[in-house]
């Protein structure tokens, strides 16, 4: 009951910024480059589950990229701290290599609990490097007795040799992103007290925000955009950067097909992204969604012609409307049993199909042949 289609560069994840340390990678797979027809662009996901069959997927924002939210870019889970309720940073999963041996507080280690609880999202702590290997643990000013301070390997620095930014012994100072009680330390950033000006900006930013900038420079995982307001990056062309997949609604095969470097554009803000110093934006949000255009002017039950310009294991792609096109599930190609679509149609092959699920959240179409009354050939 779930579309899927090969995504285009419109729909793939956005791939690392910084090549050598694959910084800025989100989930999902990459090198897929068919196009992808409007509405076809998040329907891979239910079939990830349900049929083990798809060849993409959403992006996946890794955890310490603040999340969305409503009324603003930065959204904390909440934390009980002997009994009362702190908000902390957004929690991110943390890989085998950045769990530190001793650094696992316990529910007896009443010393260290009451000194993280003490700490609140947003402070600066100073301390000394304990050890560094791909991020840092620190030993953190009024607690001597083991390491609570610890320094991701993509929260040390913004700029292109971050492990080079820190050594054991050397004194530091960084901002509170986290306070994980359970494994008992801060995740601290160092790159917050590097950049103080661009990490304040970047904090400002509220989801839904419009932002203005130049196109400076196209990548192949996206576009810079030097914004209007606020300091310069560091490293990349511009602080705003804009992901493949927020583009265009509409399919494509490169970004120079949607825009070109020097020019303007308003972009809604989408989130904060910590590990890079960007604006995470999206150009198509601020354009009509073709998808929920045509949605506007169709019903469930209602039979349209298509022609079939995709055949995959699970069923055949239908293009119903202008870079609008649905899925017909296997066993709504006929009333018969088949098990390869190509036994009843064809690419290139116009059919009668009925409407029978439109999915506006997920711009989803699902549709049926079987059920059509008539088939052209």
């Amino acid at each position: 009951m779930a579309e899927q289609h090969q995504p285009s560069p419109a729909d793939q994840p956005e791939h690392s910024h910084d090549h050598d340390s694959g910084r800025h990678v989100l989930a999902g797979q990459a090198g897929l480059v068919e196009p992808l027809p409007v509405g076809l662009d998040r329907l891979c996901q239910d079939h990830i589950l349900e049929e083990a069959l798809a060849t993409c997927a959403d992006p996946l924002h890794l955890a310490h990229v603040f999340p969305l939210g409503a009324k603003t870019s930065l959204s904390y889970p909440t934390v009980v701290i002997s009994g009362s309720e702190h908000e902390s940073a957004p929690s991110r999963r943390m890989g085998p290599h950045e769990r530190l041996d001793g650094m696992g507080g316990t529910s007896d280690d009443e010393a260290s609990q009451r000194f993280l609880a003490a700490l609140k999202v947003g402070d600066l702590c100073s301390g000394t490097v304990a050890e560094v290997f791909r991020g840092a643990s620190v030993f953190l000013d009024g607690f001597a007795a083991r390491p609570l301070g610890f320094v991701g390997p993509l929260d040390l620095s913004w700029k292109q040799n971050p492990a080079a930014a820190v050594e054991a012994g050397q004194r530091i100072t960084a901002e509170v992103t986290s306070i994980d009680l359970t494994q008992g330390r801060a995740g601290l950033s160092m790159a917050a007290t590097e950049n103080p000006e661009l990490w304040a900006f970047l904090k400002s930013l509220r989801f839904g925000g419009t932002l203005s900038g130049t196109v400076a420079s196209i990548e192949p995982f996206g576009v810079f955009v030097a914004l209007d307001d606020g300091p310069d990056h560091p490293v990349f062309a511009g602080v705003g950067f804009i992901g493949i997949p927020e583009l265009s609604w509409r399919p494509f095969e490169a970004a120079s097909d949607v825009v070109q470097v020097g020019q303007r554009v308003s972009c809604q803000f989408l989130q904060f992204d910590t590990w890079n110093g960007e604006a995470r934006l999206s150009l198509r949000a601020t354009q009509p969604d073709p998808f929920q255009t045509f949605a506007d002017g169709t019903t469930v039950g209602q039979t349209l012609q298509g022609q079939v310009t995709m055949l995959v294991p699970f069923g055949a792609f239908v293009r119903v409307s202008k870079d609008i096109e649905g899925l017909v599930h296997l066993q709504e190609l006929t009333w018969t049993a088949v098990e390869a679509p190509e036994e009843v149609v064809q690419v290139g092959d116009k059919i009668m199909v009925v409407i029978t699920e439109i999915n506006r959240e997920r711009r989803r179409l699902t549709l049926s042949r079987r059920r059509a009354s008539t088939a052209l050939l």
